[in-house]
C-alpha cells in the first residue's frame, strides 16, 4: 500500500484528502506543517508527499528542497498544492523541487491520476 503524507493546514481539506485517497486504496496521515512533516517523515516512510505551497510555517518548497537533501529521502515524490493561480509557473519551472503540481481546487480523479503517474510512470 503506497503512503501519502499530506503537508495541508486546512483540517478540512486535510481530512478530505486522506478520506479520498483511503477510498482508493491508498494510506494517507496529514499534518498541519511542514515542521510537523519533517518530523514524522521517518516514522510514517511515505513514498508521496502532498505539500501546499503556502503554510504557516514555511513554504512546501522549502520541505521539497530539504528532502531532496536528505539521504535517502530523495526518491520521495514530492506533489506541489497551490489555490494561488499566480503560483503554477513558478511551481513549473522548478521541475527538480516537484515532481507534480495540482492547482486546489483539484478533483479526486486528477489527484489520483497524479499519483498513478509518479509511481507507475507514463
Amino acid at each position: 500500500m503506497r503512503r501519502i503524507l499530506i503537508v495541508e493546514d486546512e483540517p478540512a481539506l486535510a481530512a478530505a484528502l486522506e478520506f479520498n485517497l483511503a477510498r482508493r486504496g491508498y494510506l494517507a496521515v496529514s499534518v498541519p506543517s511542514v515542521s510537523e512533516a519533517v518530523r514524522v517523515i521517518d516514522e510514517f516512510n511515505p513514498h508521496a508527499i502532498l505539500a501546499d505551497g503556502g503554510m504557516p510555517d514555511t513554504s512546501g518548497l522549502a520541505l521539497a528542497n530539504v528532502l531532496r537533501q536528505w539521504e535517502g529521502r530523495r526518491g520521495i515524490k514530492v506533489v506541489a498544492m497551490s489555490g494561488d493561480p499566480d503560483k503554477e509557473q513558478l511551481f513549473r519551472a522548478m521541475p527538480d523541487e516537484y515532481d507534480a503540481y495540482l492547482q486546489k481546487p483539484f478533483s479526486t480523479r486528477d489527484l489520483v491520476a497524479v499519483l498513478e503517474r509518479l509511481f507507475d510512470g507514463p
